[in-house]
């Protein structure tokens, strides 16, 4: 069986017997085979697999960021470059576009262990944080488009960039919203 530390242990129900290798505890210092001591190697497999599960749901809700801000700035691009909307209304427009694909990545991607139960509830609160996100990115879109220097390129790149600022700015808020709030497991049912 195979252990953090990188030496080789004996299966749980393996047998003891002369030169069998006594099962490890988290934080135990372990001999390698060499004679040094594992204790740090311990420690740090036992964080490591603890907090796999945290980095697994942070790399996906990164994914689906990715993605979601992706649909959105190619939207809000399109409609802004070609003049079909202003700023602001490329934006909300843009907004829409990336969350729907975002709250499907999210309920059955990221955290695919939420309540179901209360679907309704859920749906509400995503969308209530998506409506502020939206909120926030339109008014940082507008902004920058009225203080972006004179020519067509230059405000297209001013806004662009202001709307993906805006996004890097709500991340970590939003995965805390979404973690603690609007996704979370049935067994974490608060009053």
């Amino acid at each position: 069986m195979w252990h953090p530390t990188g030496v080789t242990l004996p299966a749980p129900d393996a047998v003891s017997g002369p030169g069998s290798v006594p099962a490890v505890n988290p934080g135990q210092v372990v001999p390698s085979a060499d004679g040094r001591s594992s204790f740090g190697a311990a420690v740090i497999g036992v964080r490591r697999v603890a907090s796999r599960p945290r980095i697994n749901k942070m790399l996906r809700y990164a994914i689906t960021s990715g993605v979601s801000t992706g649909i959105s700035e190619v939207t809000l691009l399109a409609l802004y470059a070609n003049g079909f909307l202003g700023a602001t209304g490329s934006s909300v427009v843009a907004n829409l576009a990336g969350t729907i694909p975002s709250y499907l990545m999210s309920r059955y991607w990221i955290w695919p262990e939420a309540d179901r139960s209360g679907t309704a509830r859920q749906m509400g609160l995503y969308w209530a944080t998506a409506a502020v996100s939206l909120v926030l990115s339109a008014a940082g879109t507008s902004m920058a488009a009225a203080h972006a220097p004179a020519g067509h390129g230059a405000h297209v790149i001013v806004v662009g960039v202001a709307y993906v600022g805006t996004y890097a700015v709500l991340w970590v808020a939003k995965y805390l919203v979404y973690q603690h709030l609007v996704f979370r497991g049935a067994g974490d049912k608060r009053p």
